[in-house]
């Protein structure tokens, strides 16, 4: 039978958006085997500390949609 559990990490990631380093968040959801051991990993969620001043974010009166297709960290990580 197989488990998930979560993982967090905090990365520093100089940002090209706005000029400045940046705190990126990521959400790991971790498949594991019988045995607890890692079998597969995916991103969960990612999130950035200035991710409200930056291109993703388009505010939309009292709510804001963000597109993570023009993050430049996203843009430098490989396909998942």
């Amino acid at each position: 039978m197989s488990r998930t559990k979560r993982e967090s990490t905090v990365l520093p990631f100089q940002c090209s958006l706005v000029n400045r380093q940046v705190q990126i968040f990521r959400d790991y959801t971790i498949l594991l085997g019988g045995s607890g051991e890692e079998v597969a990993r995916a991103i969960a969620k990612t999130s950035c500390g200035d991710m409200d001043k930056c291109a993703v974010a388009t505010h939309h009166g009292m709510s804001t949609t963000y597109d993570w297709s023009k993050c430049a960290f996203v843009k430098t990580q490989p396909a998942q």
